[in-house]
């Protein structure tokens, strides 16, 4: 395989903030979905890599991928996973990617990280969820789990579909407005799926460059768990044409 130079990186890097972000209609309504675990990423993103054929993957990665799918979500659950593609890693062109694209975060892009490659499951027609696998030169997976272990019991019912959730923060008595985004993630210390909505944010009246946007946390099934306020600060704001 050629390596291109540094690399068609910036192609690559638009290529793949575009690749999992995803949208439902509910009620006629677009909503966006941001592709649960959406900085799954980012141990690739920040590497230099090319995207490959499954093929080029040795097959005792494979092996290691498949083995660890079946221990962590159960033999049913991981039947339902796909694989969504793949990548090689070049460490040896690590420290010249940084110095071309300094506002790369180095400590996202371990040097013995050789092997990647992107999953998902389907949870309601092309609404999915994708999560990534990284592995050393000998096949030993790197990095922090993106996947409950054995949390579903390999039944995907139990998912609420998007517009359930869409339909109940909508309807939020405490906090109304529109619904702008909803993301399913993993919660690694609960070792859990959940449903994350946002609705539109809010300027302070006092100080309109303090924001606040109102957050649902709802778990798989669609019980509220949690609201908490995303609060930020407008540093400054795009002309109006």
């Amino acid at each position: 395989m050629q390596w291109p130079g540094i690399f068609a990186f910036l192609c690559s890097f638009l290529l793949a903030c575009q690749a999992f972000p995803q949208s439902v209609v509910c009620d006629s309504v677009k909503v966006r979905c941001s592709n649960g675990h959406y900085n799954h990423f980012d141990h690739v993103l920040c590497c230099p890599y090319a995207e490959t054929d499954s093929q080029h993957i040795p097959a005792f990665v494979h092996h290691k991928a498949r083995q660890y799918l079946r221990r962590r979500c159960g033999k049913t659950f991981s039947s339902g996973i796909s694989l969504y593609q793949c990548q090689l890693i070049e460490p040896s062109l690590r420290d010249s990617l940084f110095q071309v694209h300094p506002w790369k975060r180095s400590r996202h892009c371990a040097r013995r990280q050789r092997y990647a490659m992107q999953f998902y499951f389907t949870i309601q027609n092309d609404f999915r969820y994708y999560f990534t696998l990284s592995f050393n030169p000998k096949g030993h997976r790197l990095f922090a789990h993106q996947i409950p272990r054995k949390g579903l019991k390999g039944n995907k019912g139990r998912f609420a579909r998007p517009c359930t959730i869409y339909k109940k923060a909508l309807n939020d008595k405490r906090w109304d407005g529109r619904v702008t985004d909803i993301t399913l993630d993993y919660q690694r210390l609960r070792n859990r799926f959940v449903w994350y909505v946002e609705k539109e944010e809010r300027a302070e009246t006092r100080n309109p460059q303090r924001l606040w946007q109102p957050q649902l946390i709802y778990n798989v099934r669609g019980r509220l768990l949690n609201r908490r306020l995303l609060k930020y600060f407008v540093v400054c704001r795009l002309p109006q044409f």
